[in-house]
């Protein structure tokens, strides 16, 4: 899988299985192309990996309908974008399912349960 320059995304084209309560290690290898001055370095910064399921690989999830609006709509792609954007109305309610059902439900509220504290 090969990331060019200004892509932030790759997507693995082969499927990868990985079981529940199993440890994994991702290795990540960088190549640099040969450069007229091998004394030159570059460096590349990487601050997160996301391993995001093909949401085909999800159980009962969606329909066949769904699936057709989520390739249409780029919608890994764009979820997976840097910085703040506005999802389409399909893959939003994709997302937010297939998040819940890989995480088992939601993420319970860390709020105050009796509402914001005002100083």
């Amino acid at each position: 899988c090969a990331l060019f320059l200004l892509i932030r995304i790759a997507l693995l084209q082969a499927p990868v299985c990985l079981e529940p309560g199993t440890d994994y290690s991702v290795d990540v290898y960088f190549s640099q192309p040969s450069a007229s001055d091998p004394k030159v370095k570059s460096f590349i910064l990487i601050d997160s990996l996301g391993l995001i399921p093909r949401i085909g690989s999800v159980d009962n999830l969606c329909t066949e309908k769904d699936l057709d609006e989520f390739q249409k709509y780029h919608c890994i792609e764009i979820a997976s974008e840097v910085g703040p954007h506005v999802l389409p109305e399909a893959c939003a309610r994709l997302i937010v399912s297939m998040s819940a059902r890989i995480h088992n439900g939601a993420v319970a509220c860390n709020c105050n349960p009796q509402g914001s504290l005002n100083a």
